[in-house]
Formats: C-alpha cells, structure tokens, sequence
C-alpha cells in the first residue's frame, strides 16, 4: 500500500504552533488597536489610521484561526492538543462571527440581542485563551519527552 503523500501529510506540529504563536500576537495586536479608539482623539486622520489598524488586526485574528483550524482538522494531531488547538482557531473566528451576527440582528431587526454580544466579549475571549495556553502547554510537554 502506497504512503499517502498529500497536502495533510505535510502539516507538522512546528507549523500548527507557529500559527498558535501568530494569533497571539495578532490578539495582542487587536487589543492594543482598540484601546486608543474609545479615548475619542481630536486628531481625525490619527483616528483613521487607528480604525484602519484595528479592521486590519481582526482580519488577521479571523484568517489565522480558520487557518488554524483548518490545519489541525486536516494534520495527524490527536488527543488533548488537537481539542486545545480547535479550541483556539474556532473561537478567533467566533469572534469576529458573533460580533458580525449581533450587529446584524440590530440592523435587520432594531432589536439589542445579548447572545452574540456575551459570546463575542465574554466566552470567546476565555476559550481563546484557554485553548491557547493550553495548546503551548502541551507542545512544550512533547518537546520535553
């Protein structure tokens, strides 16, 4: 029987924890971008490179974790690391999903939903960073053994 040589054999771990090290720095990223916009700066170009900056920084978190997931869905990863990478691809995106879902809501409906909204500022944050801590936490026990 042939060796399988397709596109999914070639996803190492090495990869899948360079995208792990690139959300987080994308989150940082995405935190540090908001920050400044509520301080309501006088200055209008600043305030628009600021909202150019902080669109760009969701893209990247949103790209990197269906990346993220897609990538761990299609490698030879199992166990707890593949449920803590899952973990931390699906719920980047469900961030930028919940956010674009309660807008969406209001807009067609003229109704403030509070579903979306607590997932978007609440539980994908947490599932974030626990899939992401413990997706290091686990890569670094493998290195160890």
């Amino acid at each position: 029987m042939k060796k399988k040589s397709g596109w999914s054999s070639k996803i190492t771990e090495k990869r899948l924890k360079g995208v792990v090290y690139a959300l987080l720095v994308s989150f940082i990223l995405v935190i540090v971008a908001i920050s400044p916009l509520g301080l309501g700066t006088e200055n209008m170009s600043l305030r628009q490179i600021m909202i150019i900056f902080s669109f760009a920084s969701w893209i990247l978190f949103l790209i990197l974790g269906i990346i993220l997931g897609v990538l761990t869905l299609k490698s030879k990863v199992k166990g707890k690391l593949k449920a803590y990478l899952l973990l931390t691809g699906f719920s980047s995106a469900g961030f930028f999903i919940a956010i674009i879902l309660h807008n969406l809501i209001f807009a067609l409906f003229g109704v403030e939903e509070a579903v979306f909204f607590i997932i978007a500022i609440v539980i994908c944050p947490i599932c974030f960073l626990i899939g992401a801590i413990g997706s290091i936490v686990m890569f670094r026990r493998k290195r160890k053994k």
